[in-house]
């Protein structure tokens, strides 16, 4: 398949879980949707976000590219909001991690920002950063069980997420950025 097919898996699909707000209230961020490539030293990251309807998750493709030759594939479901000054992502993985009946998604949170160049900058939160987000009510959630490797949190309409702490994942140092846009959808939805 090739990185244009990849790209292309990219759709709007039906909202799921979302521990930040209320998703009535959250916040459309059209500058998202489209590919963002990051040069990185031995290869290229490139991520896709899905154009998406308010009120919906949207999917982002991840594609590692590296010099010495292979490639990563990560797919997620994605929700952006913004809370107070700070703009965040709650990811939830749905491809490379197996996810059995009855089995807790799992989830990383992130928060985003845009410099004034427009590149994107991403950075992974970790375990410790999430329950200060909750102890601080900056996030609507409960934690219900910590690990060390592991937050599970259920939001306000009972379902539970399993966030693991990104520093156990190499990988995600090449999500930091900086991104810059090489395509935006054709069509974007307005409301």
């Amino acid at each position: 398949m090739t990185v244009l097919g990849l790209l292309a898996l990219s759709a709007c699909i039906p909202f799921t879980h979302f521990p930040l707000s209320d998703k009535e209230k959250v916040e459309k961020d059209p500058r998202l949707p489209g590919a963002w490539v990051h040069r990185f030293d031995g290869g290229e990251t490139i991520l896709h976000f899905s154009n998406y309807p308010k009120g919906q998750a949207q999917e982002m493709v991840y594609v590692e590219f590296r010099d010495s030759g292979g490639l990563s594939f990560l797919a997620s479901r994605v929700f952006s909001a913004k809370v107070g000054a700070e703009s965040f992502l709650n990811i939830e993985l749905t491809y490379r991690f197996e996810i059995k009946e009855n089995e807790i998604p799992i989830h990383m949170l992130a928060s985003y920002r845009f410099d004034e160049d427009m590149k994107l900058y991403i950075k992974p939160w970790t375990l410790e950063e999430i329950v200060q987000g909750l102890q601080e009510e900056k996030f609507s959630g409960t934690l219900i069980e910590k690990q060390d490797k592991y937050l599970i949190v259920q939001d306000s309409q009972g379902h539970k997420m399993k966030f693991f702490n990104p520093e156990d994942e190499k990988k995600l140092a090449k999500w930091t950025g900086p991104f810059k846009k090489i395509m935006t959808p054709k069509v974007l939805i307005v409301e």
